[in-house]
């Protein structure tokens, strides 16, 4: 038991040092993604209204999103979207064509 117990400790020794001497990873998600996101519903939201945009606004928004549910929320109705979360991302993310969806 004493030297299974040795051998297990000097093993977190070990993965502690290695640990110490590993880069942080980037982060999986911007710190600004939600400031990104709003921007960039933002801009969805103004070529929806613009009659000349209109068109492929839509067919951005079809791409992302394949189901809308309603859900009860008091006596509000709370929206939840559900789709591509990829595709979602890299929109977010910075990509200004919307080819990139295709």
């Amino acid at each position: 038991m004493k030297d299974k117990i040795g051998a297990l400790e000097a093993r977190k020794t070990e993965l502690v040092d290695l640990l110490a001497n590993e880069e942080e990873p980037p982060p999986l998600l911007r710190p600004n993604m939600a400031e990104i996101y709003h921007q960039r519903v933002a801009t969805l939201y103004e070529g929806l209204q613009s009659e000349g945009e209109r068109a492929e606004a839509a067919e951005v928004c079809r791409k992302l999103v394949d189901q809308v549910t309603l859900v009860p929320d008091g006596e509000e109705l709370a929206i939840v979207l559900r789709g591509d979360l990829a595709a979602i991302l890299r929109f977010a993310a910075s990509k200004k064509n919307p080819d990139f969806l295709s």
